[in-house]
């Protein structure tokens, strides 16, 4: 008896707090710098799903922190996101989520390497991307396949 008891307050207790992670956000609940931020969505956000609602106020929280020269550059990023062909963004989308369904060994081992590019002076970096991009499909193929074992 007692622990039924424990477990309906513990129930009721926590109920608000499940509550709110599976209920919608109505606009009118965002505060005045939330809604700045997000007014492209304020049409639309009544009506999105509960989970997007979420992953964008992550994202808006994460907005606050960033310093201006931060805020720049992810500006940058996004507006060359924004003009890449759809087929591309596709590619670039499947491609991320291949990367985060990888252990955290190789995911670090490819931040690493990417790092590693990133490093180079730009004339050697441009020097093997033209390698790379002159190599046969199969070449490139193999190459892949060889580096995911």
């Amino acid at each position: 008896m007692i622990n039924r008891l424990f477990f309906i307050l513990l129930i009721m207790g926590f109920s608000p707090l499940l509550m709110a992670e599976t209920s919608a956000i109505s606009w009118s609940d965002l505060d005045a710098g939330q809604q700045q931020l997000l007014k492209p969505f304020s049409d639309q956000w009544n009506g999105l799903p509960v989970q997007r609602q979420q992953r964008i106020l992550k994202g808006v929280e994460r907005w606050k922190t960033l310093s201006k020269q931060e805020r720049k550059q992810f500006k940058k990023r996004f507006k060359r996101w924004k003009q890449l062909p759809p087929e591309r963004q596709k590619k670039v989308r499947k491609l991320f989520k291949r990367y985060l369904a990888m252990n955290p060994q190789n995911r670090a081992r490819i931040r690493n390497k990417y790092q590693s590019f990133r490093q180079l002076p730009a004339a050697k970096r441009q020097q093997l991307r033209q390698r790379w991009n002159n190599l046969p499909p199969p070449i490139k193929r193999r190459i892949i396949e060889n580096r995911h074992r």
